[in-house]
């Protein structure tokens, strides 16, 4: 009898390290999780006020904005997604659909960076908007990635508690 108790309490108290290891791992996430969005949310709000500002000062009451240029803009990045690993990743290469469109232009300048659809003189905030939302793209796949890891340690930590309660 003692010993099949003593087998129930290394039992329980394995699989209660486990799961304080597996939370421990979901705070970290967490923790890492919140950061990012704090840094998203710092990027995209000083974005948003450099476009205003840029708008503001706009000389001739020219807005900076969808607006302003064609409807044939098209991604200077994208976000992968692997089939072997549910990771998230950021390419740089332009859509297959947007080579065409960017073979006939003659100068690669313009084709790679999009503050020359509005001339040559922009204003400075606008240069800084476009690096806020630039310094943006690289948290998207990184956000989505320790969301998808939080999930599954969730997931985990479930199954941990499920199998905790039949030993109990």
């Amino acid at each position: 009898m003692s010993n099949e108790s003593d087998k129930l309490a290394n039992k329980k108290a394995e699989l209660e390290t486990i799961l304080d290891d597996l939370l421990e791992r979901y705070l970290i996430l967490l923790d890492q999780y919140q950061t990012l969005q704090a840094e998203l949310s710092r990027h995209l709000a000083s974005g948003y006020l450099s476009l205003a500002q840029a708008n503001f000062t706009a000389p001739n009451g020219i807005r900076y904005g969808p607006d302003f240029y064609d409807e044939r803009a098209q991604a200077s990045s994208q976000v992968t997604v692997s089939p072997s690993d549910p990771a998230f990743s950021l390419s740089a290469d332009p859509p297959a659909d947007a080579a065409t469109f960017l073979e006939g232009q003659t100068n690669p300048q313009t084709r790679s960076d999009p503050l020359h659809w509005f001339g040559v003189l922009v204003p400075s905030a606008l240069k800084a908007c476009q690096l806020d939302f630039k310094a943006v793209l690289s948290y998207v796949p990184t956000i989505a990635n320790v969301a998808t890891e939080m999930k599954s340690v969730e997931i985990e930590v479930r199954r941990t508690r499920k199998r905790l309660s039949k030993v109990l």
